[in-house]
């Protein structure tokens, strides 16, 4: 069949053929209409066409318009179902920007470097981090200075003394105390005791004390080596204080103890220097009162050697003792010089009690200390 033909459709009414121009007119545009909305429709979809379907849609177009201009007859364009719909992607073209870079290893790291000290990072980085050690090292040198110039004042003017620009002599602050505290230490004296016993309780050795005074015996209670000891007597030596103890009558034991030892906090030279000479003093006070004692005698020869050490102690002036202890200790060896002293003049033996129980105290505090 050869669509180029023309095809006439007459009516015949009334016994006249008439052609159907004007419907065949109406039936034309009304073609025309769809198609164009068609077209449009076609325009929508396009981007979620696939090619071949464009060709296809495309075709069918042409042939819907040919047939439309051949027999003017209405043509439906296909629907799509869900399944084209799914088979329809999209895709985007990557940029150049997210490309990776060319160059690998140390070469793209050089690269890379490059290009972000075009920006002036790095010059930035450099200078931040000269900057920040210049100023550490300045801190540094300024901070160091400081301790080496303190270090060199301590050195040059030590604490409680005063330097005499004239004679370059070291003279002693007023009262003769240091401006801090120090710690001194405290020798260890090892006397020779007549022990009364020794007491789980402090309570019990009082009341001992007690009993054994009333029999005019001196007494002390002592704590020493985690033990609460009473001491009743004191001695030169460990054969002079067995004898001692046997003449009390008092059921007793001669023993060697050390007494003192470690140090003591101290503000003041005074106090360091009556430290010193304690030990020294006391040793020839026992030989006083062991003699006396044993003998109820003194020598003139041991009794000058007390006089010459209680001249030395008598230049320690107690109001500059600040620790209360050390003026205790300072006067009970006061009173013992005195003890010993009376004795020399008068031979009575209440005074032979007492310079023991001065002796005693003393040691008690020593070891307090």
């Amino acid at each position: 069949m050869d669509k180029s033909e023309h095809k006439t459709i007459t009516i015949k009414i009334n016994g006249k053929n008439r052609p159907i121009e004007e419907k065949n007119k109406a039936k034309e545009n009304r073609n025309e209409e769809e198609s164009i909305r068609a077209q449009e429709d076609l325009v929508e979809k396009k981007e979620k066409v696939s090619p071949k379907m464009e060709e296809t849609l495309a075709f069918q177009e042409i042939a819907a318009a040919q047939e439309a201009e051949d027999d003017q007859f209405d043509w439906i364009l296909p629907e799509l179902n869900d399944q084209d719909d799914m088979d329809i992607k999209e895709y985007k073209i990557a940029s150049n920007n997210n490309k990776p870079p060319k160059g690998k290893g140390w070469k793209g790291l050089s690269t890379s470097i490059k290009k972000k000290n075009r920006n002036g990072i790095i010059p930035s980085i450099f200078f931040a981090v000269f900057f920040a050690v210049l100023l550490g090292t300045s801190f540094g040198f300024i901070m160091l200075k400081l301790v080496i110039t303190e270090k060199i004042v301590e050195t040059a003017t030590p604490p409680g003394v005063a330097i005499d620009n004239n004679s370059g002599d070291k003279e002693e602050n007023k009262g003769g105390t240091a401006a801090e505290t120090s710690e001194v230490e405290v020798p260890t004296i090892t006397s020779y005791i007549v022990q009364g016993g020794v007491f789980s309780t402090t309570d019990a050795a009082n009341q001992a004390e007690e009993a054994v005074s009333k029999k005019g015996v001196p007494t002390r209670v002592i704590n020493i080596n985690n033990q609460t000891a009473l001491f009743i007597g004191l001695a030169d030596n460990i054969e002079n204080a067995k004898t001692l103890g046997k003449e009390s009558g008092i059921d007793s034991f001669a023993k060697e103890v050390d007494f003192g030892g470690g140090t003591l906090k101290s503000s003041s030279k005074v106090e360091s220097e009556l430290l010193k000479l304690a030990p020294a003093l006391y040793e020839v006070l026992i030989e006083g009162t062991a003699e006396i004692s044993l003998s109820n005698s003194i020598s003139n020869e041991l009794l000058a050697t007390i006089n010459e050490q209680a001249k030395a102690w008598s230049t320690i002036d107690s109001k500059n003792i600040k620790v209360k202890e050390l003026q205790q200790l300072k006067q009970e060896l006061d009173n013992a010089i005195i003890h010993v002293n009376s004795y020399g003049k008068k031979k009575e033996p209440k005074v032979e009690k007492d310079l023991q129980q001065s002796l005693l105290n003393f040691l008690a505090i020593y070891q307090a200390l």
